[in-house]
């Protein structure tokens, strides 16, 4: 008897095989692209000139930023694209192997996943070899290119425009901070990590959320975006147990034994007073030892993880409307509301008091 898994591959195979025999997706995506060129070619000559210019400059800069109407649905707020060779023009694929694809950035954030054979990823100058079950996900400051080196490669693309990392998306990822973080990073361009690379072999879990996203996208005449939006935030919680125990693991193997998710979960109950030195003592380190494991396994400094876990913890206290603004800053760590207010606005864009105010706006 299959597992749910299978039976979901066998669907999700189904879409494969169609896509490869009708090249319904590619074709409406060169369509859409053939429309943009007409609308190029009536524009005045010296206009013409000025846009390719224009995209030269760009591209030679590694400037390119593509966007996402092309590639997905008009109301999708997450979506799907295949990539394969068969329908793309024989000068394009050329061009590919002699050249590379050019370096770009998206509007919109992306995860790759190759769902079979292999692709080339260069990521901020690092070019990489990409197997089938590998994962990728780019922010949107990513400089980028993927290639597909023959015609039995296929990846799949989910492309997560900037519309749907809003409000809700936040609070449904918010026991994820791997990910709330990665993206609102990006959204206010104070990212220092611009990729994230799993896999996805032997993860049932993972694989479930993943063909689930790929068939409700490609069998819905018309897209659910609450659904699609569930089913990310899913995927999401699987690959952050994936990280967390590679990084566990890694760390272990480099480490006193201690696995980097036991510092961070110490972090999380004594935030209020703890201090570098205090949490070095604790776990027999150096500070100096301690700050670079923590800088290695999340790419972040201490100070910086402190925050964020106070700032969430502030986060669930404005939530409830019977604890007083006054009281947070002391019961989360800072010593005044002036200070918490500003680190707020850095980071959330709003004050503790507007939060407070659309939290409780929603909720009612």
């Amino acid at each position: 008897m299959l597992s749910m898994v299978e039976l979901l591959k066998q669907q999700v195979e189904q879409i494969v095989q169609y896509q490869l025999d009708t090249g319904e997706q590619m074709k409406w995506s060169q369509e859409k692209g053939n429309r943009a060129k007409q609308k190029f070619l009536k524009l005045p000559p010296s206009k013409q000139e000025e846009l390719w210019n224009k995209y030269f400059k760009e591209q030679q800069a590694g400037l390119l930023k593509f966007n996402d109407t092309g590639f997905i649905k008009s109301d999708a707020l997450i979506g799907v694209f295949m990539d394969f060779q068969k329908y793309k023009p024989l000068r394009s694929i050329e061009q590919e192997k002699k050249k590379g694809a050019p370096l770009h950035s998206h509007n919109y954030f992306e995860m790759f996943y190759v769902y079979r054979g292999h692709c080339f990823s260069s990521i901020d100058g690092v070019e990489r070899e990409f197997k089938a079950g590998e994962l990728c996900l780019y922010n949107l400051q990513a400089a980028h290119f993927c290639t597909l080196p023959s015609e039995h490669d296929i990846v799949f693309n989910i492309i997560i425009r900037e519309s749907a990392i809003d409000d809700t998306m936040i609070k449904m990822m918010s026991d994820e901070n791997i990910f709330s973080n990665f993206f609102l990073g990006s959204l206010r361009n104070v990212s220092s990590k611009t990729s994230m690379i799993f896999s996805t072999r032997s993860n049932e879990e993972l694989l479930f959320y993943l063909y689930k996203l790929i068939i409700t996208y490609y069998n819905a005449p018309i897209t659910n975006n609450s659904l699609m939006r569930s089913l990310m935030v899913c995927l999401f919680h699987e690959l952050a147990k994936q990280y967390q125990k590679q990084a566990d693991e890694q760390s272990r193997k480099e480490s006193k034994g201690i696995p980097i998710s036991e510092i961070l979960t110490y972090l999380d109950q004594n935030y209020r007073n703890i201090s570098l030195q205090q949490t070095a003592e604790h776990f027999y380190y150096s500070p100096r030892s301690l700050s670079n494991l923590l800088q290695k396994y999340t790419n972040k400094k201490f100070s910086q993880i402190l925050q964020e876990i106070r700032l969430q913890k502030a986060c669930n206290l404005l939530k409830d409307p019977n604890i007083p603004l006054e009281s947070i800053p002391q019961i989360v760590g800072y010593s005044d509301r002036h200070y918490l207010d500003k680190l707020f606005r850095n980071v959330y864009g709003v004050s503790i008091l507007k939060y407070r105010k659309t939290y409780c706006q929603e909720y009612e």
